[in-house]
């Protein structure tokens, strides 16, 4: 089996199982509070460990099947949720992020918890020195096509795509997702849902029934999802490693092999950092400084948010769905004394014995590393083995941000944009490692390394 990390082979079985998951989705509007009221729109919410995620989130979709029709925007009220994250993203269909349109800048198809405006006599939670646990946090944002001019004054605006990246696809549609992540304890997604109503362009104060595709139709909008996920599958994506060295690097994702990146991708990558890893061996990773975060598991009823470097972070390894054993997040983490991180992954291909684990996670502990479980192979994940590090919401003055870390695509070619992903996964050289991955070049004292090592390796280790 390849020791890269490639998602074609993952695409083409996931494509093959979406139409069954159309019915499920179909029983789910259906059941779903808002989809029984003639004026509101349905939410389709899924935990992240179904869709790829991070499993300390939750995916909230909007759009998607509802029937594209000129005319309509959306009102979205709502209080601000007790997260360490609130996002909303426009996608072109299910997956993709949308490209400028009309002279729209990028942003305009993301907002972002702290971007939100709060209605009168509300206070938004997320600024520093506000109240965490305010009770007065309503907002009210729109969802606007970016065809028809947003009326002047109208604040909290997420722009949605009307003119699809596929224009041979008929029934390709736009969606915009909310992302919640990390509930503070006794709050739940669900409860913290906003209502969605349907207003007309022209008049923004009129309330009108939502445009929700016929239950006939969903099960062909879901072959339509089919065929935009297998569009990846000529896009053979290999996060790269080098064969010269047992170092774990950590380059940027390309956007173009991301199903719904979450904000406008920079430089052509998303704002994850990811690594191929070894399925054999043990792989020891290490954050050597530790960003300040929101921990929103701590608080103090009379908690006031800070200013913090970035809001959340962790380290998922993919599968479908994702386990809990397979994440650590900023939140539940251990760290080190001098403010870094250690997570160690136990391999996948072979497991461990049982005894050999609990020795690892015996010294692991003593040594105040994270233990994760290396996902597994799988039908529906052959290659397993690898590490995606998420940085949410990260401070717009931080000096050292993944996003520092450049990215080996150039969008602004796309003469080459095509090779240049094709190609990325190729490459296995120090001068490649040396320019395109974490390093304390473009991350400072917050770089992301890491080594594999065997059994043997680590216990005899300090």
């Amino acid at each position: 089996m390849s020791k890269y990390l490639s998602l074609s082979r993952t695409l083409r079985r996931f494509a093959g199982a979406v139409a069954v998951a159309g019915f499920v989705i179909l029983g789910l509007f259906q059941a779903s509070p808002a989809a029984a009221a003639p004026r509101t729109c349905p939410f389709f919410t899924l935990n992240g460990r179904y869709v790829y995620g991070d499993p300390a989130a939750y995916y909230s979709l909007i759009g998607g099947y509802y029937t594209r029709e000129e005319g309509i925007a959306y009102k979205v009220t709502g209080q601000f949720p007790h997260s360490t994250t609130y996002t909303w993203t426009a996608q072109d269909d299910y997956t993709l992020y949308p490209a400028p349109q009309g002279g729209n800048p990028e942003s305009a198809y993301t907002l972002t918890d702290n971007q939100i405006a709060p209605a009168p006599g509300s206070v938004n939670p997320f600024l520093s020195g506000h109240l965490v646990s305010a009770p007065n946090r309503n907002y009210t944002l729109w969802v606007w096509p970016d065809s028809i001019p947003v009326p002047h004054g109208l604040k909290n605006v997420v722009r949605f795509t009307t003119k699809p990246a596929d224009p041979t696809d008929k029934l390709i549609r736009w969606s915009v997702v909310a992302r919640h992540y990390e509930m503070q304890p006794g709050y739940t997604v669900r409860r913290s849902l906003p209502t969605v109503q349907a207003v007309e362009t022209s008049n923004p104060n009129v309330v009108i029934p939502c445009p929700f595709t016929k239950a006939t139709e969903i099960a062909v909008e879901t072959v339509s999802f089919a065929k935009q996920i297998t569009t990846f599958v000529d896009r053979t994506y290999r996060i790269p490693e080098p064969t010269y060295s047992n170092r774990i690097y950590f380059t940027r994702t390309p956007a173009e092999f991301i199903a719904g990146p979450e904000g406008a991708p920079v430089g052509g990558a998303v704002n994850y950092l990811g690594a191929g890893l070894d399925p054999s061996k043990i792989s020891v990773i290490t954050m050597h400084r530790t960003p300040t975060f929101f921990n929103n598991q701590v608080l103090a009823p009379d908690a006031l948010f800070g200013q913090y470097q970035v809001r959340f972070m962790s380290f998922v390894s993919p599968q479908f769905p994702v386990k809990a054993d397979n994440a650590v997040n900023s939140n539940f983490a251990t760290y080190q004394p001098d403010g870094s991180w250690v997570t160690v992954m136990l391999p996948s291909k072979p497991r461990l014995k049982r005894s050999e684990a609990r020795q690892v996670r015996a010294k692991a502990a003593l040594l105040g590393y994270n233990v994760v479980q290396e996902a597994a192979p799988s039908a529906v994940y052959p290659s397993g083995a690898g590490l995606a590090v998420r940085y949410k919401a990260v401070a717009p003055d931080f000096c050292c941000s993944v996003t520092k870390v450049p990215s080996w695509v150039d969008p602004d070619n796309p003469a080459t944009a095509h090779n240049d992903y094709r190609d990325f996964g190729k490459q296995d050289s120090p001068k490649f490692f040396a320019t395109y991955a974490s390093n304390p070049s473009n991350m400072g004292p917050y770089w992301v390394g890491g080594v594999k090592e065997t059994f043997d390796d680590f216990m005899k280790g300090s």
